[in-house]
């Protein structure tokens, strides 16, 4: 972990590659040692150049209109820069936030390119002026189980893992709710499988 910080994070798309498509809607819980100190969602509209995949738009209940009446890009961009302000000094390279979800690889790209893309004057503040390097991630827990055989599922998406470890997940593809699955998700692999002391004290009760 970056300094005890860690934010569980989920991100929802117009697409799969952050280069063409839209990041629409993105959920972040700050906890800090193992307290929660935050937690907030924005929902924002395409830019301009991006594609809309209409399959992935199904998947949230959602179409283009929706969409395209979301709040400015990088109107959205600025307010998170500021609530991530309130957690972490931007320009101390010791003191960052470890992002973590499931497969959550997927989300950090598409912050990297939400900054690319919304960063026109190039300020210099970039994603890793605020997030470290190292991810925490449910998946490559999940795969360390099926390797030693304690896990066979028939497939290893986050509302199957919830349903096999007991989590409650309520309105799958929103970005709060899988942000909110996968750190109790974490939470319970960390304290019935790896006795990680990162758990939030909730769970380490």
């Amino acid at each position: 972990m970056a300094n005890g910080k860690i934010c569980y994070m989920d991100c929802e798309t117009t697409g799969t590659d952050p280069s063409e498509h839209a990041l629409i809607e993105v959920a972040m819980i700050v906890v800090d040692h193992g307290d929660q100190v935050g937690e907030k969602v924005w929902r924002m509209r395409p830019f301009a150049q991006d594609k809309i995949n209409k399959e992935a738009l199904e998947k949230n209940g959602l179409d283009r209109a929706d969409i395209l009446a979301y709040p400015d890009p990088v109107a959205q961009w600025q307010s998170i820069e500021k609530w991530l302000g309130r957690f972490v000094k931007k320009l101390d390279k010791n003191d960052k936030l470890s992002p973590a979800g499931h497969h959550v690889g997927f989300d950090v790209n598409f912050l990297k390119a939400l900054w690319r893309k919304a960063d026109k004057e190039k300020k210099g503040i970039f994603y890793g002026s605020w997030f470290d390097y190292r991810t925490i991630d449910s998946g490559a827990f999940v795969n360390w189980l099926i390797m030693a055989g304690a896990l066979n599922l028939p497939d290893y998406k986050l509302g199957t893992l919830c349903e096999h470890f007991g989590i409650e997940l309520t309105d799958a593809h929103t970005a709060f709710a899988d942000a909110h699955a996968a750190r109790q998700l974490i939470n319970v692999l960390a304290k019935n499988h790896l006795c990680w002391p990162g758990a939030d004290k909730a769970e380490r009760k």
